[in-house]
């Protein structure tokens, strides 16, 4: 017995395969770059009228990640940012032209020399290092606050991480 409805049980077949393609498609996404927990500096001291090195830490990366971008807001009459270098995830980046003074902090964006140079998954450790100018006096503190934060992979695609925020104090 031949069955009349055959025309509808493939309208009902390529229905069901349309819908499982268009889920499976809108349940993919690309992992964007950035860390299962912080992104920042911790409290720092310094004395009036010197320099003073401070770490901008990531932790626990997830994704390769080829580009930084954040800024740190900080009270410039304590501290100022003279200078930036390479953290011990990114030796071989570019730092020519990497930040930019603002009355209300320092903005930052570096980014990775070439493959192979890309902070691997899971990674831990400082990206950048802030020389810090300090001209507070003794007691005088400073907030360093990160916001902004854009993280990249090589494909360029965005992600971003919670900040950690320290204190300087001028001893």
């Amino acid at each position: 017995m031949r069955r009349k409805n055959k025309g509808f049980e493939w309208i009902a077949i390529t229905l069901i395969v349309v819908l499982a393609v268009v889920y499976i498609l809108t349940s993919m996404h690309v992992p964007k770059p950035s860390t299962t927990h912080d992104f920042g500096v911790g409290d720092a001291t310094g004395d009036p009228n010197t320099y003073v090195l401070i770490p901008v830490n990531i932790t626990n990366t997830r994704g390769p990640i080829a580009g930084i971008g954040f800024d740190i807001y900080y009270d410039n009459s304590v501290i100022n940012v003279t200078g930036i270098q390479a953290g011990a995830l990114t030796p071989g980046w570019d730092f020519h032209d990497a930040y930019k003074n603002y009355p209300w902090g320092t903005s930052i964006a570096i980014s990775f020399g070439g493959p192979g140079t890309e902070i691997v998954d899971g990674s831990t450790g400082s990206v950048v290092e802030l020389n810090f100018s300090v001209i507070g006096n003794p007691g005088d503190t400073s907030y360093m606050d990160l916001g902004n934060v854009q993280l990249s992979d090589p494909d360029g695609n965005l992600g971003t991480a919670p900040t950690k925020n320290g204190t300087f104090t001028v001893t």
